[in-house]
């Protein structure tokens, strides 16, 4: 059934009343926003629970030590310990540690057929803590060594940075031509690199490499299975099963430091300061001309940046300024998500942004936001964090009962305890 304007601005007022009492309702998209409504009403009794707090946000893991490293050293920030299936990641705005989806078994595709599966880290996965390159992404981490110590992290959430030796480079690279054209990457230059630093812990069986040559054809033979088949096949326009990833190789240490690493830039807790108060500054900006703002705002490219990379509890003072939060973010994200097409963002606006989220979670868009609830960020605030964080399906090559895998039977909002401040509500 199509609502009327009148009647989709009563639903989105009773959605967020909804939110800001905690009660978390998950309620039918309405067709005339622009997004295919399948016309399923999802459980109710499946609440989202994020995972344990990891870091606290006084001690976040993305700045870089103080403490002088040697050339080939690097702080290494654990996320998935070996043998785990499960994809945790951390938070840029809070450096909270959330348990993204677990890792289906993936077909293992060699020559065109099917031979066996991979589900397992190989080797510690994680990042380096105050390296970014200039899309604002960390250095991809995988640590050979001292099992015992990072899965003992994991298990207690008392994660803190162990130095390690750079050892060399796993070129890992994506085709994303199988979802973009329906066609595989069958030239070199087809392929994106996403490669991966190698390094060994200094505490553990391997502290005495020095070179990613020097370790045993059983250690790097599961390390190219499990990177050129992790994401699975996908099949081609003409239904023909093409890897999403592969391994081109290796690179040795000199390389690894003098052509790829000497691209990253070092973020201190100096810079990291900045940025946050920086943004800061455009939140207090943005939630003061809060209500002056159009129904439908363009693309605000400062506010989307700051949402992904600085949380700020001024946001939840009032449940004005949360109600503008969940919309105001919602549309911005639809809006990147739209790229420009006026088409996609029909009918959308700062009064129906959340609706629209839902109805995106709903239809078969592969690629999407779901606010989240974490811990608070120290003991004795009341208010949690939130954050609309982007999920995508990566259910190719899992068995066929395999549950979805960017949670979408599950709720996009959970606001159980929330608590206002003093100030006007």
């Amino acid at each position: 059934m199509i609502h009327s304007r009148v009647s989709e601005a009563i639903f989105g007022a009773a959605l967020l009343f909804a939110m800001i009492l905690g009660m978390a309702q998950l309620l039918r998209a309405p067709s005339s926003i622009g997004f295919r409504n399948p016309s399923v009403v999802l459980p109710q009794d499946q609440p989202y629970t994020i995972d344990d707090v990891a870091f606290p946000a006084q001690n976040h893991v993305f700045y870089a030590p103080k403490e002088p490293l040697a050339e080939d050293e690097l702080p290494f920030v654990v996320e998935i310990p070996k043998g785990s299936p499960m994809k945790y990641e951390t938070r840029t705005a809070t450096g909270q540690l959330f348990l993204d989806r677990e890792l289906c078994p993936r077909e293992v595709l060699e020559e065109g057929e099917v031979k066996g599966w991979v589900h397992e880290y190989p080797t510690h996965y994680g990042f380096a803590a105050g390296y970014f390159n200039e899309d604002g992404d960390p250095i991809d981490l995988l640590v050979l060594g001292a099992d015992e110590k990072y899965e003992a992290m994991i298990r207690d959430r008392a994660i803190e940075p162990q130095i390690v030796r750079v050892i060399g480079l796993l070129m890992m690279e994506e085709c994303d031509r199988i979802e973009d054209k329906g066609e595989g990457c069958s030239e070199d230059m087809h392929w994106e690199q996403d490669w991966k630093v190698l390094a060994v812990d200094l505490e553990g069986e391997y502290a005495a490499l020095t070179d990613v040559h020097q370790l045993p054809a059983e250690v790097i033979a599961p390390l190219d299975r499990f990177f050129s088949n992790y994401k699975g096949p996908l099949a081609d326009a003409d239904g023909d099963l093409q890897p999403q990833t592969r391994v081109a190789g290796v690179k040795n240490k000199s390389e690894t430091l003098g052509s790829f690493l000497s691209t990253f830039a070092r973020i201190d807790s100096e810079a990291r300061a900045k940025r946050v108060s920086d943004c800061r500054a455009l939140f207090k900006q943005r939630l003061a001309t809060a209500v002056e703002l159009p129904s439908a705002p363009k693309i605000d490219t400062e506010f989307l940046g700051c949402l992904e990379d600085v949380h700020d509890t001024t946001f939840f003072e009032s449940e004005a300024h949360f109600t503008f939060f969940v919309n105001y973010g919602a549309y911005q994200w639809l809006c990147a998500l739209a790229k420009g097409d006026a088409k996609k963002m029909e009918g959308v606006s700062l009064e129906n942004a959340v609706e629209a989220m839902q109805a995106l979670r709903d239809n078969n868009y592969e690629t999407h936001y779901r606010l989240v609830s974490f811990d608070a960020p120290a003991p004795g605030l009341a208010t949690p964090i939130f954050e609309w964080v982007k999920t995508k399906n990566r259910n190719d090559g899992c068995p066929a009962d395999t549950p979805g895998q960017h949670y979408e039977q599950r709720p996009l909002i959970d606001v159980g305890g929330l608590e206002f401040g003093d100030s006007d509500r």
